[in-house]
């Protein structure tokens, strides 16, 4: 639709005609780099996520190859078809192929989320495009673990879970890979609300 022409707004079947502001070339202009930028970092949000997740995934495999291992080397007469049973389940977040994998990357932001709730039980998401990149998401796990409410914690940045034993080290490294937007991997001492 082209702007300021104006569009059909449907109600029962009653059409209302509604009319949107005209914009400017320059605002279309604006608009359409903040898009821009928007998608950019969220695809860079994704795929450090997706590194995670592939790591996660690495262990996982390597557990299972060193569980198997075991299962041989102690129940030598049962173990393959042991192994074979647990393999018919099918029930794999691995990707059968490069087009499934890359998937992810292109769904809404839910499926993110999900991916998440089975890798992890504690975390939280924020989103650095909005001011003091204010968090958005909190698992379940982490408002137990952090003994939060939801309330209390949406909107806010993530700076209100340290406290004065925090590294300040630490927390200007993740300060710099958000600006950086690179990824960053540190261990930070958080509180818990009763402190």
């Amino acid at each position: 639709m082209e702007s300021g022409k104006g569009s059909a707004v449907s109600y029962g079947n009653k059409k209302k005609k509604t009319s949107l502001p005209e914009i400017t070339e320059e605002q279309k202009f604006d608009r359409r780099e903040r898009n821009k930028e928007h998608a950019k970092i969220s695809r860079v949000r994704k795929k450090f996520v997706l590194g995670s997740l592939q790591k996660s995934v690495d262990a996982i495999e390597d557990e299972n190859r060193k569980l198997q291992q075991a299962l041989r080397e102690h129940l030598p007469h049962d173990a393959e078809r042991l192994i074979a049973a647990c393999l018919e389940k099918d029930q794999t977040v691995l990707a059968k192929d490069q087009n499934s994998a890359t998937q992810v990357l292109d769904d809404p932001d839910y499926s993110l989320v999900k991916a998440l709730r089975t890798a992890q039980h504690n975390f939280i998401i924020t989103d650095p495009t909005q001011s003091d990149n204010p968090i958005v998401y909190a698992s379940q796990g982490f408002l137990d673990l952090t003994g939060y409410e939801l309330k209390q914690v949406l909107g806010r940045n993530c700076r209100f879970l340290q406290g004065p034993q925090t590294d300040r080290t630490m927390v200007e490294r993740i300060r710099h890979g958000v600006a950086q937007m690179e990824d960053t991997t540190v261990v930070l001492l958080n509180y818990r609300a009763d402190g």
